[in-house]
């Protein structure tokens, strides 16, 4: 970063001025950037030299900045930031050009369902780097907005997602009631109310529908877990029964799904960033939705 009297601004230099400014010590700032207080001090007074100007005010316990600090401060925030925003779309084109993905996934769906397209695309794409991450429905969407990754592939409803021109559904179900030992062809909210009942803990969204519309009817939950494989467990002895998704699906055969009379609808929507249009990450997601729109890959 070159002045006009053909001196160069170091980038640490800048990121240690900020450092000082913001923590209005050179021993926190040092600390902070895990570096010895002299290589601060060293820094700040190289920079004051090359600028001419006198940026901190060292005559009282706190440093405090200078009216020409306040002003060079103020432009450096802004170069700084300019340069976090550069690296950021570079890291995303980076991932574009070379062939990485990254996906957050609802963990109930995982296995089931985003895993058979994972595997039918990388054996399509070999070429294609996808990373994924087993999260909630807030945080799948806290990393879509922050960029942090391409994809989230979710549960929802229609009612949330009709606004976001970013989604589209893949597979669309109700709720149903997962049991081993009932026989029943269709159960009614009311017939379970008193009933042991397992359901999915976290934020998902799948929560938030059930306490939308069942809560009143629901006064025996009595296990809740993240994970399908302790509610298969507790399913296998008998003594509950789960209210999920009739989409989602467990290992055991022996486990029956009994549909509600009263429908819930719910579904697994497809999510991406709104700069993702030309990407592979946007080619995938596309991937995702015709791999169950079309071939019609949902098991019953």
């Amino acid at each position: 970063m070159s002045l006009l009297g053909g001196e160069k601004l170091e980038l640490r230099q800048l990121e240690y001025f900020l450092t000082v400014s913001n923590l209005k010590s050179f021993t926190k700032a040092a600390k902070a950037s895990f570096v010895s207080q002299p290589a601060i001090t060293n820094a700040i007074n190289s920079l004051e030299n090359e600028l001419g100007i006198k940026l901190f005010d060292r005559t009282s316990r706190k440093v405090s900045l200078t009216t020409e600090g306040e002003i060079f401060y103020n432009h450096v925030g802004m170069v700084m930031k300019d340069i976090e925003n550069a690296r950021t779309h570079m890291n995303n084109l980076k991932r574009q050009r070379y062939g990485i993905i990254k996906i957050a996934v609802n963990q109930l769906i995982t296995i089931s369902h985003f895993m058979p397209v994972y595997n039918k695309y990388l054996e399509e794409n070999v070429h294609t780097k996808i990373t994924f991450s087993s999260c909630g429905h807030e945080q799948a969407r806290k990393l879509i907005d922050e960029d942090d990754f391409d994809i989230a592939i979710m549960l929802g409803d229609k009612e949330e997602f009709n606004n976001n021109s970013c989604t589209k559904m893949a597979v669309t179900g109700n709720m149903s009631l997962f049991s081993k030992g009932k026989l029943d062809s269709n159960v009614d909210i009311n017939s379970i109310s008193d009933e042991p009942i397992a359901m999915i803990r976290g934020n998902y969204y799948f929560n938030k529908i059930v306490k939308e519309y069942l809560e009143d009817s629901l006064n025996n939950i009595v296990c809740q877990s993240d994970s399908l494989d302790i509610i298969q467990h507790m399913l296998m002895t008998k003594k509950l029964s789960a209210l999920l998704p009739d989409f989602i699906q467990f290992k055991d055969n022996e486990i029956k799904k009994i549909p509600f009379t009263t429908k819930v609808e719910c579904g697994i929507y497809v999510m991406w960033r709104d700069n993702l249009t030309q990407s592979i990450g946007k080619k995938f997601a596309d991937y995702f939705l015709e791999y169950y729109n079309e071939c019609d890959k949902v098991v019953e």
